[in-house]
């Protein structure tokens, strides 16, 4: 019985983890899927990446924490990112479509945490 139950959570787990996505090799923007918030860790879209649903993300975890240098915002809403977790410190608002191949350098490596629908 403990077996299936350590099944279960594992399989819950990995379902709660499939909404961000943050693959272990780099990508090129083309990787970027409609409807998704894309941030990559060097300019021009490469290196490190982290892709989300439009969704409230309160911290990016640490693979991708302070190391946003290019996104491209894929979704059909306003996407605002923040210095912080929990959606403190307000940076900047993305609108849909938005992209930038190399932030400010004052932006650069800052986001911790990004949401859906709001402005700064």
């Amino acid at each position: 019985m403990k077996r299936l139950s350590a099944t279960g959570a594992a399989a819950l787990a990995a379902v709660a983890i499939g909404a961000l996505s943050a693959p272990p090799a780099a990508a090129a923007s083309s990787d970027c899927q409609p409807g998704w918030f894309c941030m990559w860790d060097d300019s021009s879209y490469r290196g490190r990446w982290l892709s989300s649903p439009a969704q409230n993300v309160s911290n990016v975890g640490t693979y991708m924490n302070d190391r946003m240098t290019s996104y491209w915002n894929r979704t059909d809403q306003w996407i605002t990112v923040y210095y912080d977790s929990g959606y403190r410190g307000c940076l900047f608002a993305i609108p849909p479509g938005g992209s930038d191949a190399a932030v400010d350098p004052d932006l650069n490596d800052r986001v911790t945490s990004f949401a859906v629908g709001q402005w700064c």
